[in-house]
């Protein structure tokens, strides 16, 4: 701990400072500064100051130097505890997280367990098939919806078997009409081409004229047919088609 002598002989009126070599000597004011202008003079002065702290040395002075100790020693304690409470929270986390796995672990095991023993314990239940059902009045939905297609489709069937019959029935009544126009025009023309005295021949058979029958063996069938084709027989039985002569 040493002394350093400060002070000087001029004092600066402007500044108020001290100085002892006119020419070192940098006067600083701050333009807003209320401290009235005085002559510079002669004022020696001298005195002793702390090297360390930068006070007057006399002989009863103790040396005080102003550090952060305290502040920093302050903030090394409270990063201390932040860190440990940031660490037992962070054990604590790890802790519920085993914890979680192993409970976790044990309910899978325990699920697992309880399906083994199911599938040895109860055997499985025979599949139900709509189309082998036997019950005519199954609730089951699959049934339902199997019982409801199938009328679907057999009205379906019969519509179009109506079509169907219709369509046959003018080609055949079209096929009938050109064969008697095509036998009328050649019986004319052969009594064209023989002679007056010559006696008429004797008339030739008619080609016979395809008939068709269904027999339609379900009765919803058969009304559907009879109301698609108005004047047409449609008799129960057995299903038979082809040409009749």
């Amino acid at each position: 701990m040493g002394a350093k002598l400060g002070g000087g002989l001029i004092r600066c009126g402007r500044c108020g400072k001290r100085y002892t070599n006119p020419f070192g000597h940098t006067c600083v004011r701050r333009m807003d500064s209320r401290r009235k202008v005085r002559r510079t003079r002669l004022a020696p002065k001298f005195q002793l100051r702390c090297s360390a702290c930068g006070k007057p040395r006399g002989l009863r002075h103790t040396c005080v130097t102003r550090t952060d100790f305290r502040a920093r020693k302050r903030r090394a304690a409270q990063r201390r505890k932040t860190e440990a409470r940031q660490a037992k929270r962070r054990a604590a986390a790890d802790r519920r997280r085993e914890a979680a796995k192993r409970r976790k672990a044990a309910t899978a095991a325990r699920r697992k367990a309880a399906k083994a023993k199911a599938r040895t314990a109860r055997p499985r239940a025979p599949g139900h098939d709509p189309h082998t059902c036997s019950d005519p009045d199954c609730q089951r939905y699959g049934c339902l919806r199997y019982r409801e297609g199938y009328e679907d489709g057999h009205g379906a069937v019969a519509v179009l078997t109506a079509l169907a019959i219709g369509w046959l029935m003018r080609l055949a009544r079209a096929r009938d009409e050109r064969i008697a126009v095509a036998w009328a025009e050649q019986r004319a023309a052969l009594r064209a081409s023989r002679p007056a005295q010559v006696a008429a021949p004797q008339p030739q058979a008619v080609a016979p004229v395809s008939v068709y029958v269904i027999n339609v063996a379900d009765a919803d069938q058969a009304a559907m047919i009879r109301q698609a084709l108005p004047g047409q027989s449609v008799p129960g039985g057995t299903r038979d088609s082809g040409p009749a002569a």
